[in-house]
């Protein structure tokens, strides 16, 4: 409890600071004279994208496990909720297991859901890793070496993630030799976090996740699937924030958005604050000055983004968690 309360308080700081340099009445006036038909289509482009990304999330877990759109839909929701509530990205890891379990009544075991929620997290990990990286190359010059720095620990927290859970998978396979020293790495990188959390439990994942994860990487559907999930997801982000700024007179090159995106949300993987937020608002005001855009403007961007893939989830996956039910001990692997 007490470290929530600190990462609430961290996050209405980090607010405070964005909103501490925006003046309001250029925000008001802004809203006002913003193209409403390009804030229509962002929410129509996210609204449809994210039930096409769910349907095809939901052909890679039929792989392993015959799911019904529906149940795709609500653990998905549920996750997001639980995901705001808890630290980093442990509500997302275990809560979606959690929601296949309980809305496909048991038909779904928790350890299929999650070897298929790891390797989903492991490839869009890796995603922001690339996307940021190349973020940071072409736009070295533009950003406050601070800055900087925040984001290549980001990428480190990113890295130490999927390291911890391809180690897990994989451990069996691995020579010891390249074991001992990357588990000491990822130790340093996590500094408490991961290792209480991830590697005491990953490290001694049941056999049946393995084979679940097993079956996944060998199909070529997965691969199909996850090379269409990438695609869309960047996409779906790219354009989402192209249309808003374009709402507010924003032209932008649109093969530069497809970056951008990552390297301003990539800061919400430190667990500083509750949900990203303050730390991804400041972020975008940082990330979208560099290309002479208000504070005002890239506030607002930011802000607007985030309710159209994030906020209104929240709310309905508040609707269904109480839905949820706790796995029965002999279900859950």
């Amino acid at each position: 409890m007490k470290k929530k309360l600190i990462r609430a308080a961290l996050g209405i700081v980090f607010l405070g600071i964005a909103l501490f340099n925006v003046d309001f009445n250029k925000i008001v006036t802004n809203l006002k004279n913003c193209d409403y038909l390009f804030l229509l289509s962002a929410a129509v482009a996210s609204f449809c994208g994210l039930f096409v990304i769910l349907w095809i999330r939901n052909q890679v877990l039929n792989v392993i496990a015959k799911t019904p759109y529906g149940v795709m839909v609500k653990a998905y929701f549920a996750a997001n909720y639980i995901n705001s509530i808890t630290p980093a990205n442990l509500g997302g890891l275990l809560g979606e297991p959690w929601g296949f379990y309980s809305f496909s009544k048991g038909m779904i075991s928790f350890a299929q859901g999650l070897a298929f929620v790891i390797l989903a997290t492991t490839v869009q990990n890796i995603r922001r890793i690339i996307l940021s990286i190349i973020g940071l190359i072409l736009f070295y010059k533009m950003l406050p070496k601070e800055y900087i720095s925040i984001i290549l620990l980001a990428v480190l927290v990113y890295l130490s993630y999927t390291g911890v859970f391809l180690l897990a998978i994989f451990q069996n396979h691995i020579p010891s030799f390249f074991v001992k020293p990357f588990k000491a790495v990822l130790q340093k990188l996590s500094r408490g976090f991961v290792s209480k959390i991830f590697s005491a439990r990953l490290k001694s994942l049941p056999e049946n996740i393995r084979e679940n994860f097993g079956l996944l990487i060998t199909s070529k559907t997965v691969y199909a699937g996850l090379a269409a999930l990438i695609i869309t997801d960047v996409l779906l982000e790219g354009f989402r924030m192209w249309l808003l700024l374009l709402s507010f007179g924003v032209k932008f090159d649109f093969r530069l958005i497809l970056i951008i995106p990552s390297l301003v949300y990539s800061v919400t993987v430190l667990p500083v604050s509750i949900g990203g937020l303050g730390i991804s608002e400041l972020s975008g005001i940082v990330v979208l000055q560099i290309f002479g855009i208000s504070p005002e403007i890239a506030l607002s961007v930011i802000f607007l983004d985030r309710f159209l893939f994030s906020y209104w989830g929240i709310v309905f996956g508040w609707i269904f968690v109480p839905y949820m039910k706790i796995p029965r001990k002999e279900a859950v692997w």
